[in-house]
């Protein structure tokens, strides 16, 4: 495929589209990874990824990754218009992305939570 375009959907849906995120994270593919939102379907997942950033789990290389449109007319100009992130903001985003994420430097605990914990940044 040329890209990955996710149409409203349940969990197998969310699994592909993180794995395939992951899988650009990685750099095992250049291609865009596009969310169509029609009615606000992934308003919240969208805010989720951006509080991502906020909190330091995510950089914002990443997150630029994951792309949506509400206007089923622009996911061509989307396509089109793509540019992959350079090696240079990949290196930039890993420098300043290795600190803890501020929601776990106000009251992290770990032996207060007796599960296992998942997605805790590298130092």
């Amino acid at each position: 495929s040329d890209a990955f375009i996710a149409l409203p959907g349940g969990f197998g849906t969310m699994d592909e589209v993180f794995e395939t995120l992951t899988w650009a994270q990685l750099h095992l593919h250049q291609k865009p990874v596009i969310l169509y939102n029609p009615n606000g379907f992934y308003d919240l997942l969208l805010a989720q990824a951006d509080l991502m950033v906020k909190e330091g789990f995510l950089n914002t290389t990443s997150r630029a990754l994951l792309m949506s449109t509400s206007d089923i007319h622009r996911l061509l100009p989307m396509l089109v218009s793509f540019k992959p992130p350079t090696s240079d903001q990949w290196a930039n985003t890993r420098r300043s992305s290795c600190q803890t994420p501020a929601i776990l430097s106000k009251s992290y605990n770990p032996a207060l939570l007796p599960i296992i914990i998942i997605g805790i940044p590298r130092r």
